[in-house]
């Protein structure tokens, strides 16, 4: 599944969930150290205490260990049969550091658009990451569904 991003802006932090964090993972940034001086991170899922992603990892960190994260990246390989250019793509509620083509819509989870589809095929399919600083997601349960008109990424 080869990642396509923007290398020069890597973002570091630090691993002490007590496990291995895998490559490709959506991460959420769950606080500091400050002998490191480094963000720590977990794994990121819309409906646990990690409740936004705040980036995508480019290699498998250990535990106690430093690794690195982007923002914005390209997602090659994936299924995406079954899509339209431009649908999005939200935060799983269900498999930590995952992302899900079905807006959550159970009570307790959160929604967070993280990404948007480019290529609809279902060995070669793209994704379009976008992961706002900060972005926070919404509960599901308690926002009301927005009609939009337009797609905003095209191929």
């Amino acid at each position: 599944m080869p990642i396509l991003g923007n290398y020069e802006n890597q973002i570091p932090a630090l691993n002490q969930t007590g496990g291995v964090l895998a490559i490709n993972m959506l991460i959420a940034l769950i606080g500091w150290d400050t002998a490191s001086s480094l963000p720590l991170m977990g794994v990121a899922m819309a409906n646990g205490a990690n409740r936004r992603a705040d980036g995508f990892l480019v290699q498998a960190v250990q535990n106690a260990g430093a690794g690195y994260y982007i923002k914005e990246f390209l997602l090659e390989g994936q299924n995406t049969a079954g899509r339209v250019i431009g649908d999005p793509v939200y935060l799983s509620p269900v498999a930590g550091g995952g992302y899900t083509f079905t807006r959550p819509s159970g009570a307790g989870q959160d929604i967070q658009e993280i990404g948007v589809v480019l290529t609809v095929n279902a060995v070669t399919g793209r994704i379009l990451f976008t992961i706002a600083s900060g972005a926070m997601g919404q509960a599901a349960d308690s926002i009301p569904d927005l009609l939009l008109t337009s797609k905003m990424y095209r191929d």
